[in-house]
């Protein structure tokens, strides 16, 4: 029997198959917690993976799913806790607009710590 999923999907070992709620194959890279701001009782938290459209034969219903190019690329999710729950947001990007952030990320980091080359 073949694999489906992507080869570095967190779901390939097991062989889970994916929903309606996650219908792409996905690996966790990295989170990092968020500055907290004063109303915030708990640190929001920001989590980073590689996604990409799952093969119907990974999903749960076995059809493509519509528009599955929006799953293709880089996912960033933050969450936070509104005082009675958590909450997140998610924030897709091409594997090029990720790498470009990551860029401009890192030069804001560099001038904030007055790093210069």
């Amino acid at each position: 029997m073949s694999n489906f999923h992507a080869i570095w999907c967190d779901h390939r070992e097991s062989s889970e198959t994916h929903d309606d709620i996650l219908p792409y194959c996905y690996k966790q890279i990295h989170g990092v917690k968020l500055a907290a701001t004063d109303a915030d009782k708990f640190p929001p938290g920001m989590w980073v993976y590689a996604i990409s459209a799952a093969h119907p034969d990974a999903l749960t219903s076995g059809v493509k799913t519509e528009n599955d190019q929006q799953f293709d690329g880089i996912e960033m999710v933050t969450e936070h806790h509104d005082g009675t729950g958590w909450s997140e947001r998610k924030f897709r990007l091409t594997s090029d607009a990720a790498r470009s952030l990551a860029a401009a990320l890192i030069r804001a980091a560099d001038i904030q710590q007055g790093l210069t080359r």
